[in-house]
């Protein structure tokens, strides 16, 4: 499960989601296969606690007087869904697909008068050819969901679609409207792209012509998150005076800024605070604890939710719902370097920035790391230019979070379950995955390692599972209750009890700063290193479980104080290629960007799809979704899965999208549900000699010994 290397990505699709509701073949029975299933896990993953992406609030690309890209607030006209399922992460887990509660009444009602409306489009549309919105709309539709030709124009004679060439005209129209459109944004915007790779059938294969392989690269254009652009991008210049790509400086010339070690060491401190609503790394991971024993450990703890709230931000963005502008996908491989450089042109083309303009301002690119890596090779080989354009000093690269967390899940894999000689350990992550995943165990094993959504999945569980039965030790050490279900159901537990619970449980079964290396120190005989590894395990997991809240919840400022732990963590795990440029980004953000740009950087480093409180997301989980949609959903199929077709319709991802929820909501249709309970997983596992956090045993390889002898020899 490398993330380092490029095309990584293509691992780590799955099916279901809730992301997108509104979609039924994301989800459904007509979910994308697995060898299309890289886009789709990030549905899975990124949406694990919101709701719909509402379309229909999206501005009419394609109006000269709909809002030209600026974020718009979230209103109260929205859709409303039931509450996301147990599953959905108020800690940051992975989530299900719910179904909206009908009253029978209510929907016999509402079919009846869709069969009205109908029939009132029918009849009209006979009589007079220009009564068509119903047909045209229903025509896209059908367009959208890749139906057979029969089956448009057999809806065209019964009088509920256009015709087939009528629709092909509509997407041509649209298509060209869009980039017209596109270009005429007078806004400034967040500028993301990545590649994707597709296979297209031949017309006579042979041997050696088995099949056409298209690399191409898509990208979307964000409006900017409250940016004035001569207050906060006015900054090419001055970054041009200190960049390392200056050619007039010499390498160690004091104006360029050199990271330092100090720079990359956690400013905030780790510990439990005295009281609560503390902003410590060890009050969040307390806030999580009681997180998973109010959605996980049994009914009796759900009475205290409306108690549990939200961790003490450190500096989390406005909700602002934010609106894309997806371009046209380029037949350029911005793998390569010379690829990368017809990207930038291009995107420069279709939603234009002067060359003037580029020799001031700033403009922020959202990507990958291969991306930035690219991006920083083209400005050494083109340190001799003349121009800002062409130079590429007008860039301001911001990290993608969700390769970030890619890389994070990766980690834990290597550090807890890629190790052969812990497999057959009692209390290792493999002995919970051949219980939770028992058909998937080769997965985990294979030197490729797991897909991103099966990592993200066991890192959720395995850490649920764990602080659950860390709880119910807890419970049991301290108030003299045998079972988690006891101790809930007792009248006299107030939520003053959790919260001490849960401190308990950080205070015992987290390493403790100091105390732990001085443990580590110690003869192996005098040491408990089955219960550090537990312990060393539990941190790990409650670390990734605060990055993905903190993304989701929009908290920029928590994201930046987890930076020195991954950097450290990365480093002594072999990921130094994300270590280093993880460093490079803390310590511009910190040292060489003015503080204007700082902030600018970290208030677009999220989007908010939704608009809603929970709903934050990573730019480049924004781009990767848009793939999905270019290359599976919308990509055609048989004779209609063809390159121009599929650049065609990438600029119209957000008409699709929108006509498809249009459709959805008004015909009343709605999505599978499921739900999950994991309050007897702890119990069940432990039937089975999986759980247990009895001292005194040991383990045969002291693992937990070597990454944090690395991580402190770093």
């Amino acid at each position: 499960m490398d993330t380092d290397e490029e095309g990584s990505i293509e691992e780590f699709i799955d099916d279901d989601d809730s992301a997108w509701e509104d979609f039924d073949d994301v989800g459904g029975e007509n979910a994308p296969d697995a060898e299309h299933s890289d886009a789709a896990s990030l549905m899975d993953v990124e949406d694990t606690e919101s709701s719909d992406w509402e379309l229909s609030s999206q501005p009419d690309m394609y109006d000269n007087n709909s809002p030209s890209g600026h974020t718009h607030t979230s209103t109260n006209n929205e859709i409303v869904t039931e509450e996301d399922s147990q599953m959905s992460d108020v800690s940051g887990g992975p989530s299900v697909q719910r179904r909206r509660k009908q009253d029978p009444k209510t929907r016999n009602k509402a079919l009846i008068f869709i069969k009205q409306v109908s029939i009132l489009a029918i009849v009209g549309n006979s009589t007079n050819q220009r009564f068509n919105a119903f047909q045209a709309v229903m025509g896209f539709f059908l367009e959208s969901k890749q139906c057979p030709e029969v089956i448009l124009e057999t809806a065209a004679h019964i009088g509920i679609s256009t015709s087939v060439q009528s629709v092909a005209r509509m997407v041509n129209s649209l298509s060209k409207k869009a980039e017209e459109r596109l270009r005429t944004l007078t806004d400034d915007m967040n500028r993301v792209y990545d590649n994707f790779d597709m296979d297209f059938a031949v017309a006579h294969p042979t041997p050696d012509h088995q099949k056409s392989h298209l690399s191409a690269t898509a990208a979307t254009f964000v409006p900017f998150n409250d940016v004035v652009r001569d207050r906060d991008l006015r900054f090419t210049k001055e970054l041009r005076e200190t960049s390392i790509y200056n050619i007039n400086l010499d390498p160690d010339d004091p104006k360029i800024y050199k990271p330092r070690y100090d720079d990359i060491l956690p400013q905030s401190p780790m510990l439990l605070s005295n009281e609560l609503g503390g902003k410590s790394l060890y009050d969040a991971f307390a806030w999580h604890v009681r997180s998973i024993l109010i959605e996980h450990g049994g009914a009796g703890f759900s009475r205290f939710k409306s108690e549990l709230g939200q961790p003490e931000g450190v500096q989390v963005l406005p909700v602002k719902k934010t609106f894309q502008y997806p371009g046209r996908a380029m037949h350029a491989d911005e793998g390569t370097y010379d690829g990368n450089w017809d990207v930038l042109l291009n995107m420069l083309k279709q939603k234009p920035v002067s060359d003037a303009d580029l020799e001031v301002y700033i403009q922020l690119y959202h990507g990958d790391l291969a991306t930035k890596e690219r991006i920083e090779g083209l400005r050494r080989m083109r340190v001799i230019e003349r121009t800002a354009k062409n130079r590429l000093d007008f860039i301001a690269f911001c990290i993608g979070l969700l390769h970030l967390r890619m890389a994070a899940s990766d980690f834990y894999w290597r550090v807890h379950v890629e190790p052969s000689q812990d497999r057959d350990e009692p209390l290792g992550v493999f002995e919970y995955i051949n219980f939770l995943r028992p058909k998937a165990t080769a997965e985990f094993t294979s030197k490729k390692g797991p897909s991103f959504r099966a990592m993200h999945e066991v890192i959720h569980h395995t850490t649920w599972v764990d602080i659950l039965d860390c709880c119910m030790h807890v419970v049991k050490d301290n108030y003299g209750f045998d079972t988690l279900e006891a101790y809930a159901e007792s009248e006299d537990v107030t939520w003053s009890d959790i919260i001490s619970l849960s401190r308990d449980v950080v205070k015992k079964y987290l390493p403790e700063p100091g105390a732990f290396t001085d443990q580590r120190e110690k003869d192996k005989t005098e040491r408990d290193t089955v219960f550090e590894n537990m312990c060393l395990r539990n941190q790990h997991g409650l670390l990734y479980l605060e990055l993905g809240h903190a993304m989701n919840w929009g908290d920029v400022g928590r994201i930046l104080e987890l930076f020195p732990f991954y950097i450290a963590i990365f480093t002594a795990t072999g990921k130094d290629k994300y270590a280093k440029h993880m460093i490079k980004f803390f310590t511009d953000l910190n040292h060489v960007y003015p503080p204007p740009l700082r902030e600018a950087v970290l208030r677009n480093w999220l989007c908010n799809p939704t608009g809603t409180p929970d709903g934050f997301r990573a730019m480049d989980w924004l781009q990767e979704l848009n793939n999905l949609y270019t290359k599976v959903i919308f990509a055609g199929q048989g004779p209609n899965h063809t390159k121009d077709l599929v650049f065609k319709r990438s600029i119209l991802l957000e008409v699709y999208r929108s006509t498809q929820h249009t459709i959805e909501e008004n015909f009343h249709l709605t999505n599978p549900c499921d739900d999950e309970d994991y309050s007897s997983a702890p119990r069940t596992l432990a039937g089975d000699g999986c759980t247990c956090l009895q001292e005194g045993e040991k383990y045969e390889h002291d693992w937990s010994r070597e990454i944090l002898d690395s991580e402190r020899r770093y």
